[in-house]
């Protein structure tokens, strides 16, 4: 039996008993354990400093100086020009391949053609050489 205050919390209560050759030993070890709000104080103190950064962040002014957006500017009228620039040689290429399609569409249909006139004339010859014979 212990003589612990069932109620008392925090509290804990080993008992060990030795059997050896002689008189046995018995051994109790009593433990308190303390709670301390210092963990939720740090915890809170932390939230804290988390809220009030979280707070300056959102509602400081923008810092920009008439430099920077100068260098915004002039990066942008840079962009501009550049893909101006890139539209027209996109525009050329385009024309280009435009024009070497055509090429490549007259040649084949100069090809297509002699090879009909070919087809034909061979054709012709067939029915001569089926008349004469």
């Amino acid at each position: 039996m212990s003589d612990i205050d069932p109620l008392a919390p925090g509290v804990t209560e080993v008992r060990t008993t030795y059997d050896s050759a002689g008189a046995p030993i018995s051994e109790v070890r009593r433990t308190e354990a303390r709670s301390s709000p210092i963990g939720w104080w740090i915890a809170g103190l932390a939230t804290l400093v988390a809220v009030i950064a979280l707070v300056y962040l959102l509602t400081r002014p923008a810092t920009t100086t008439p430099a920077d957006v100068q260098a915004a500017v002039a990066a942008s009228d840079q962009a501009r020009a550049q893909g101006a620039a890139e539209g027209v040689l996109s525009a050329q290429e385009a024309q280009n391949a435009a024009a070497a399609a055509q090429a490549n569409s007259a040649a084949l249909a100069q090809s297509n053609g002699q090879a009909a006139m070919q087809a034909s004339q061979n054709a012709l010859q067939i029915e001569a050489d089926r008349a004469a014979a």
